[in-house]
């Protein structure tokens, strides 16, 4: 089971909290395919809650 992930759902499912535990995620993951699509996903929640010049928006493109 995902706990940060049902944690982030309990909360009501904050996109920037989803954004950020994405990005969490991203770093852990093995796979750079699946790697590159999460940080993706990540970078789209966290643009359209914080805006494109949220600092973590740029750690998207540098995370591993």
């Amino acid at each position: 089971m995902d706990l940060a992930g049902a944690a982030v759902r309990r909360l009501g499912g904050d996109d920037e909290f989803e954004g950020e535990r994405l990005l969490c995620l991203a770093a852990m993951t093995s796979d750079n395919d699946e790697a590159k699509a999460t940080r993706l996903h990540a970078r789209e929640l966290l643009v359209q809650t914080r805006g494109e010049d949220f600092y973590r928006v740029a750690t998207t493109w540098y995370a591993r």
